[in-house]
């Protein structure tokens, strides 16, 4: 494949490397698409597809191509880098040698110890290459010493440990060369101390930890160097903390991890040191990540993943032209604005050789490029360079799944504004993307289900699905945001609005039915008992009407016995002796008997019309008291059997007055008045009979007499059918006299 640019008017070609798995798969190209974050799919015949981005980051790569060699890198693990005065790359490997790099023509040129040849490099394995301010090379060896080389001649000179001798350095393994601001030269070794190195008199001095003086080297272990502004001189070790040391009385002041200190050094590993263009000290640490030291108040602030490092390890530390500090570490390349405090990490998908880095492997030109080795080449990169995507990719929801197996919809669900779930769903997820295809593992989301979640709940690459269990019937809209690669948020995301609904035993409908059938129940229940209750009422009702008449009709049949008896009895005495019976008298008694009679025999169908709804009034213009006067002059036997005297008191008004009215029901009414009255006085007393006219218009009839009267609490009775009341005399009546008046 060939990338033209019209700028330069040139042609960058992308072929196949078996060697690089980065590379083109295959070079037989038959499809080439671009979508719309910028990534252009290569469909290859025979090599499937290949992705490739053309805005990726300007992170170079540099690696080992084996089948270049000898032209390429000659390791992978790459453990120093420098550029010299001329421009050449100087580049330490692990078990390679030493590499020199011109990039202008595309040339490696190897220095590897060659068995025998003292002038050769003395170890293969270079940890430190070091350009002094005299231009001369030096070359740092794991378990080989220091190496001055002749670049001219390309020629080594050794200066390795010579036991017995002091003056030798202290250590063949080493860790780190440094040239403090007098032009001393400064050498860390690993488990030797700190040595002075005299180059004139080529004399090592070592300083190294002595348990016995407190003031000593903190550890052998020495892993960098570094002088402040201030002229203060740091030595950072691993596992012994970071020392301040005087060059004057060769004293050290240690600065080491205490637990229990929140402000003490975060790690005993340290591995770089820096003081950036503001004169903030930075310590990097191996597990214990940034520090910044507050050199006048001794105290250590702590930055980790907490707080967006990608790693607690951290190996490297440049400093660009706009202040931000780029550290490499144990999980990618990171780059840090202390005054914003923003971090923004960077990984292989970026183009990194690896997210693993080495220590010490880092290095800032004079014209601003970066380099950063590991254990898979080494990276070069202007920080200027390093420019973000603007591209902001769409988010969708991409699958539903219930009970973790996916849900097919009648349409796709990013299509769809809303779905439907049901009391069986109570296990339901979701899956999204982000549509930037640059380096999908690096996209970041968050989601939220409004109507549950308070806050929103962030998540990446790793898992792309949010789950959701048990929620309660209703409405609730679930939402997702994603990000490009570069962490450029797409706010407006993807939303759906789910609406759960309610079981049945929990919707209005069944809710107002069951409250309807329990109301009906107990209104059922009430109907049933009153009903119940009305029958049993009933029933005593009838058996007490039943009981009474049995008893009027008992009472009857007595009453009408009597006068009938003596109707009888008179009237055999009258056959019997026709001659000297006084016929005035039985004849007069004959006469009261069939009135007797005939009385209750027109209660008994007065009574019986009653019942049967068909008493009728005929009304007639009557004199009321004319009616009144009639009725008790039929009652005058009974008086005068009694010597009961009547009294009327009739006013004036009342005698001339005529009203319209059943005059036979009135008799019937006033008879019945005064036959009790004359059944219940004692003898020889006076009844009055009163007639009154009163406001309303209407003529009230009072009978008064002296019998014992009816109790208040039984008045009630006096117009019920059958109702009688015994008095102390033991008198009783059929009970129909006012029922049926």
């Amino acid at each position: 494949m060939n990338k033209f640019d019209r700028n330069e008017n040139k042609f960058y070609a992308y072929y196949n490397d078996t060697s690089d798995p980065n590379s083109l798969s295959n070079n037989n190209i038959r499809s080439i698409f671009e979508d719309n974050s910028g990534v252009i799919w290569i469909g290859t015949y025979g090599g499937g597809i290949s992705k490739f981005d053309g805005k990726k980051k300007k992170f170079l790569h540099y690696q080992r191509h084996p089948a270049e060699a000898p032209n390429t890198l000659s390791n992978d693990i790459v453990w120093s880098i420098w550029e010299d005065k001329a421009g050449y790359l100087w580049i330490g490997t692990h078990g390679g040698g030493l590499d020199k790099f011109d990039r202008k023509k595309n040339l490696f040129t190897h220095y590897k110890n060659i068995p025998g040849d003292i002038t050769s490099l003395s170890n293969n394995i270079v940890r430190l290459v070091f350009e002094d301010s005299t231009g001369t090379m030096w070359i740092g060896t794991d378990s080989g010493g220091l190496n001055k080389f002749d670049k001219e001649k390309g020629k080594f000179k050794r200066f390795q440990n010579k036991p017995g001798d002091p003056t030798s350095i202290s250590h063949n393994s080493l860790r780190s060369i440094y040239e403090d601001n007098d032009g001393t030269m400064w050498i860390g070794t690993y488990g030797g101390g700190l040595n002075k190195f005299d180059r004139q008199s080529e004399i090592f001095t070592t300083f190294r930890n002595n348990p016995n003086n407190p003031k000593s080297l903190c550890n052998d272990f020495v892993r960098c160097i570094y002088e402040d502004k201030k002229k203060n001189f740091w030595i950072g070790t691993q596992g012994g903390g970071l020392d301040r040391f005087d060059k004057i009385t060769s004293t050290f002041t240690h600065y080491r991890n205490q637990p229990t200190n929140p402000f003490s050094l975060s790690n005993d590993f340290v591995f770089a040191i820096h003081e950036d263009s503001f004169g903030e000290l930075w310590i990097c640490t191996w597990g214990g990540g940034l520090n910044r030291f507050d050199r006048n108040k001794n105290l250590f602030y702590h930055f980790g993943t907490a707080d967006g490092l990608p790693h607690n390890a951290i190996y490297g530390i440049l400093e660009d032209n706009n202040g931000n500090l780029w550290l490499s570490t144990n999980n990618g390349l990171c780059r840090f604005n202390p005054r914003k405090m923003e971090f923004k990490n960077y990984t292989e998908k970026d183009g990194l050789q690896s997210n693993e880095f080495n220590g010490g492997t880092y290095f800032k030109s004079k014209t601003g490029e970066m380099f950063f080795g590991g254990i898979n080449g080494f990276n070069a990169f202007y920080p200027n360079q390093i420019k973000e995507s603007s591209f902001i990719p769409p988010i969708i929801i991409t699958s539903f799944l219930k009970k973790n197996k996916e849900v097919k919809l009648n349409s796709p669900i990013y299509e769809l504004s809303q779905l439907q779930l049901y009391p069986g769903d109570y296990f339901f997820s979701f899956e999204f993307a982000s549509l930037d295809y640059t380096a999908p593992q690096k996209n970041l989301y968050m989601y939220k289900m409004d109507g549950l979640d308070k806050e929103w709940i962030h998540t990446d690459a790793r898992k792309r699905f949010a789950s959701y269990t048990t929620l309660e019937p209703g409405t609730y809209t679930f939402m997702v945001r994603g990000t490009n690669s570069d962490g450029v948020w797409n706010n407006q995301g993807a939303s759906i609005k789910i609406m759960i609904k309610p079981p049945l035993y929990k919707t209005w409908g069944f809710r107002v039915s069951v409250i309807s059938i329990i109301l009906l129940f107990f209104f059922y229940l009430h109907r049933t008992r009153t009903n119940r209750l009305t029958q049993v009422m009933e029933k005593k009702r009838l058996e007490k009407e039943l009981r009474l008449k049995a008893d009027f009709t008992a009472m009857l049949v007595h009453d009408l016995r009597s006068p009938l008896t003596a109707v009888m009895g008179y009237a055999e005495l009258m056959k019997d002796n026709p001659i000297k019976t006084d016929k005035l008298k039985i004849a007069n008694i004959i006469s009261r008997s069939s009135e007797k009679m005939l009385h209750l025999i027109n209660d008994m169908l007065d009574f019986s019309k009653f019942e049967a709804g068909k008493m009728t009034l005929t009304l007639r213009n009557i004199n009321i008291s004319t009616v009144v006067m009639d009725a008790v002059e039929i009652m005058m036997p009974l008086f005068n059997q009694k010597e009961l005297q009547p009294q009327f008191e009739i006013e004036p008004e009342v005698k001339q007055l005529n009203l319209s009215a059943d005059p036979d029901k009135i008799a019937q009414v006033v008879n019945n008045f005064l036959s009790n009255a004359v059944k219940f006085s004692p003898p020889k007393n006076i009844i009055t009979v009163r007639i009154t006219k009163l406001k309303n218009g209407y003529v009230e009839i009072s009978v008064t007499d002296h019998g014992p009267g009816v109790p208040q609490d039984r008045q009630i009775l006096l117009f019920d059918k059958y109702a009688q009341l015994e008095n102390e005399l033991k008198q009783k009546g059929t009970g129909l006299g006012l029922a049926v008046s």
